[in-house]
């Protein structure tokens, strides 16, 4: 029986209630052990212009989660569950608007971006201020707010079919370019104003990049759409060797929490599985439905927080969510207040207290730098009084 592993990572709402003896940490158990609904696999489906759903437990085929064509889509790139309404975000090339779909029955809701016309709009990545980064084939890396509103164009050139993204420990982004036919790719550099820091990654070593993250130590992993290959870069960009070979057109990759690696191959319509350490593992999905699938995401499409009517005892907000290398959490306190301010993580542990004692009246601003935290969802967790107000964290300290 396949099993695919749940994401380290994802965009999703996960649902929860309040009270106060809360801790719903039982719903981060192997999913097989779910009360709620276990997360399902997205992928785009560029060939039928869709986005196809699949079991994670068995790897079977649930249907069309976006149908063909459904508000417009053409040649989806990529696929972004909204970190506070739970919907589904999604790129089209032929696009030049951002659409969106429901979260839980994948029906079109509206144009989720406004304010600019993208040119060809490829990849989405959530950024450290908590903006929506949208690469684009022809120009700059464009930034949204979570409302959907154009902020500006973040990169200070035009990077030539800009495509997958990724960030270092300083906020600098790092950007892979197709370029002419993939034979002159690159992975251009910018530091966290957008200016350009010119060719992190050259075209020696490239022969078609469109995917790239960043683990623990530094190193760099670009995934190449014509080799078939994950190129393995050190924190300079020095090639240190191949950590991925021999499949075929791959494009669109993500985690499991168990540092199992999925790869889209776009080519036979399957998704293979690796072990960390970069050795095949299994042919996770293999299903003709997939239909030129160029990117994925885990589920579920869960109501959110805002749509369960539950009253939050304070306004507070956490962002970046998901959390790279510091977390900022901003409330308003009306009154002075005696509050508790920890993390908990998945399995019910108190892993960190950000305040325990009487703060002042008025806005406060804690940080919590979290280098060294194990990725994965934790809570939020402020004890004020006699209520008690409780939040998903997402956390990816190595990305």
């Amino acid at each position: 029986m396949l099993r695919i592993p749940v994401l380290r990572k994802t965009g999703l709402k996960i649902p929860f209630s309040i009270g106060k003896y809360f801790l719903i940490w039982f719903l981060f158990l192997p999913f097989r052990n779910l009360v709620a609904q276990s997360p399902d696999l997205f992928l785009t489906s560029f060939q039928n212009d869709a986005i196809s759903r699949f079991n994670t437990e068995t790897g079977t085929f649930l249907g069309y989660f976006v149908s063909p064509g459904a508000g417009g889509l053409d040649r989806p790139q990529d696929v972004f569950f909204h970190p506070v309404s739970g919907h589904l975000l999604v790129t089209g090339f032929l696009n030049n608007q951002i659409k969106m779909y429901d979260g839980q029955n994948g029906n079109f809701l509206s144009n989720f971006s406004s304010g600019y016309s993208l040119n060809n709009p490829t990849k989405m990545i959530l950024g450290p201020d908590s903006l929506l980064y949208v690469s684009q084939w022809d120009g700059r890396v464009v930034r949204f707010t979570l409302e959907g509103n154009f902020v500006d164009e973040f990169t200070s050139i035009n990077i030539p079919a800009g495509l997958g993204m990724t960030w270092d420990e300083d906020d600098n982004l790092y950007v892979t370019s197709w370029g002419n036919d993939g034979f002159d790719g690159q992975v251009y550099k910018f530091d966290m104003q957008g200016d350009s820091q010119g060719a992190f990654i050259n075209s020696a070593m490239l022969d078609g990049p469109v995917g790239i993250w960043r683990d623990e130590s530094g190193d760099f992993f670009v995934v190449d759409w014509r080799l078939g290959s994950v190129l393995q870069f050190d924190s300079n960009g020095n090639f240190e060797g191949i950590f991925i070979s021999g499949t075929e057109r791959i494009e669109g990759h993500a985690f499991g929490s168990d540092g199992t690696i999925l790869l889209c191959n776009v080519q036979i319509n399957q998704v293979k599985c690796y072990n960390p350490d970069g050795s095949f593992q299994e042919i996770c999905i293999d299903d003709n439905n997939l239909a030129g699938p160029n990117a994925l995401s885990f589920g579920p499409a869960i109501t959110p927080l805002n749509n369960l009517g539950i009253q939050k005892p304070i306004d507070i907000h956490a962002y970046p969510n998901p959390g790279y290398h510091k977390v900022f959490i901003e409330f308003h306190l009306t009154t002075a207040s005696f509050l508790t301010l920890s993390i908990i993580n998945n399995t019910g542990q108190e892993i960190a207290v950000l305040n325990k004692g009487v703060m002042e009246s008025g806005k406060q601003l804690l940080t919590w730098n979290i280098t060294g935290i194990p990725s994965g969802i934790y809570f939020l967790q402020m004890n004020i009084g006699n209520e008690i107000f409780t939040e998903p964290l997402i956390l990816s300290p190595q990305n």
